[in-house]
């Protein structure tokens, strides 16, 4: 058994460099430890999500591939590819000539991704114009333009000169994917991009963003807290936990058959529409550990009511078939429905 475990987002095209790879990949935060040991492969045109609870290592391991980690943050270990080339030790000016050309990233909460002073299209515009110098103004706007179009912003021409707080929360979201994308880059990273919107609108750029991935063969990481967003959006599923991967593999395998505790108890977890009003919710009970001072073992031990002294004692090792893999040591043989976390 081993005790590297690597995703890989859709099968491996052998004469096509993978979108992004991440090799065993280690951030070090304020002497913790927030990324440990993740290794992840998304091709062109494919949608990977990131599934976890606040802490888990989602973000970090995303900001980690855009070269974007908060001050006092480095990656101590492992390697960053994007499109076969090795990025992890670019300075931030060869970091700043990559961001949108080859790497796009998706924030949370689209009003602080704007300048609240600027039009939006003009903000589409310049993020054009740092990589495409060879582009006349007039070129520059149309393809401003086309973006707002390809996004599905209605009265393009209208919203084109409006400033952020004219513009919906939906409709800001659209900007920023815009912006995004305004230089065609191979990877798109989506860090909780539906957070701050109405399920309805949740739904409506979950939906784009799939048809961009599609439309233009670019792979996305999609982070997100919710395992069901993934079971509907995604091609591959990648459970994290204290900055792990602790299982990996096809979306309908990992949601049909759960082999880890943990990820068993984030499906649970989601509120379900068939439940009785009033009803109590389901909850993953205890706290996820501090990454300063990570129990021996299995780091859920503590919250999982299947551990045993071995779950208290050794780190579990890599195991499962190649498409599906896991972390534990006594994985749910039925997909869990014994209710073992």
């Amino acid at each position: 058994m081993s005790t590297h475990m690597e995703t890989v987002a859709s099968p491996r095209r052998e004469d096509v460099a993978a979108a992004l790879e991440l090799r065993d990949l280690h951030v070090q935060l304020g002497g913790a430890s927030v990324v440990n040991g993740v290794s992840l492969t998304v091709e062109p045109g494919a949608m990977l999500a990131l599934v976890g609870e606040s802490g888990a290592g989602k973000s970090m391991t995303a900001k980690a591939a855009m070269g974007l980690l908060p001050p006092g943050g480095h990656v101590s270990g492992g390697s960053i590819l994007i499109g076969g080339r090795d990025v992890t030790d670019l300075d931030e000016g060869q970091w700043r000539r990559i961001r949108g050309s080859e790497i796009g990233m998706v924030f949370q909460n689209p009003l602080r991704s704007l300048n609240p002073t600027m039009k939006v299209g003009t903000q589409i515009a310049e993020a054009i114009r740092i990589h495409r110098r060879d582009l006349s103004g007039v070129q520059v706007k149309a393809r401003a333009m086309e973006l707002l179009d390809q996004v599905q912003i209605p009265n393009a021409a209208r919203r084109f000169d409006e400033y952020p707080h004219q513009l919906s929360g939906g409709m800001r979201q659209r900007i920023v994917i815009a912006i995004a994308l305004s230089c065609a880059p191979r990877v798109l990273l989506a860090d909780e991009p539906t957070t701050a919107l109405d399920v309805t609108t949740q739904a409506e750029i979950l939906r784009l963003l799939g048809e961009l991935q599609r439309g233009h063969d670019t792979a996305v990481v999609l982070v997100t807290h919710d395992i069901r967003i993934a079971e509907d959006h995604a091609d591959r599923v990648a459970v994290m936990y204290a900055g792990r991967v602790v299982e990996d593999g096809p979306v309908s395998a990992v949601i049909n058959r759960p082999l880890m505790p943990y990820t068993r108890a984030l499906m649970t977890a989601v509120p379900q529409p068939e439940s009785p009003p009033h009803s109590e919710l389901p909850v993953i009970e205890g706290r996820p550990p501090d990454l300063r001072s990570l129990p021996v073992g299995c780091a859920f031990a503590p919250r999982c009511r299947f551990a045993t002294d071995v779950c208290r004692s050794a780190d579990p090792p890599v195991d499962g078939a190649a498409d599906h893999r896991y972390r534990c040591w006594h994985p749910l043989t039925d997909g869990g429905s014994d209710d073992r976390a």
